[in-house]
C-alpha cells in the first residue's frame, strides 16, 4: 500500500507539513483530549512508526509526531544537526503546537536531543521515554554508564536527579 496516500487513522488527520524556523516539517496530529504527548520518529520509519498505536493512544491523549529535521519527509539544516541544537527545536516544536508540558517520547534519532531539552528546559515536559539511539550487543560500557544500565536498585538514582545525571554523562564526553 502506497503510504503517502494510506489513511493514518480514523482519529487522526493524515501526515502534512508545517513551517517551523522555515524548515517544512512533516507532522501528524490527533484531536486535541487529555495529555499532549509529542513523539518523535525512530528511524527510518517517520510518523508511520506510531501508526499500530495511534488510534488507542489518542483515546485519551492529544498527539502529535513529527518527523525531526533531516528525517522522514522533514527538511534538513545543517546546523540542527546536533543533539543541543536539535533540542532546542524540540522546544519549538512543542510551542509551535501550542503544548505546555507534553509527554515526550523519542525512541532512536530523538533520544540525545529530548535529552539536552530537558536538561535545559527541566520543567517543560511532564514525561520523558527515550531509546538507546542504537545499540550493540553485548553490550560493551564504560563507567558511570555500565554502573548505570546494569543498576539493580534505581532508587539512589531517581534521588541524585535527572539534570545531576545528564550533566555528569556530559562531562565524560
Amino acid at each position: 500500500m502506497n503510504r503517502t496516500a494510506h489513511q493514518f487513522s480514523e482519529i487522526a488527520s493524515e501526515p502534512t507539513f508545517r513551517t517551523i524556523e522555515g524548515l517544512s516539517i512533516r507532522f501528524v496530529e490527533s484531536d486535541r483530549r487529555g495529555s499532549d504527548a509529542l513523539l518523535f520518529s525512530p528511524w527510518p520509519e517517520s510518523v508511520f512508526a506510531y501508526e499500530p498505536i495511534w488510534s488507542r493512544l489518542a483515546e485519551t491523549a492529544h498527539l502529535v509526531a513529527v518527523d525531526l529535521p533531516g528525517f522522514g519527509r522533514s527538511e534538513r539544516k545543517d546546523a540542527l544537526m546536533t543533539p543541543r541544537t536539535m533540542g532546542d527545536f524540540i522546544l519549538r516544536v512543542a510551542d509551535e503546537f501550542q503544548l505546555q508540558k507534553p509527554h515526550v517520547v523519542a525512541p532512536d534519532i530523538g533520544t540525545s536531543a529530548s535529552l539536552f531539552a530537558a536538561a535545559t528546559y527541566p520543567d517543560r515536559f511532564l514525561s520523558l521515554v527515550v531509546g538507546t539511539g542504537g545499540a550493540a550487543v553485548p553490550i560493551a560500557l564504560g563507567d558511570p554508564l555500565r554502573e548505570w544500565v546494569f543498576a539493580q536498585d534505581l532508587e539512589p538514582y531517581r534521588r541524585i536527579g535527572g539534570r545531576a545525571i545528564v550533566e555528569r554523562t556530559l562531562a565524560t564526553l
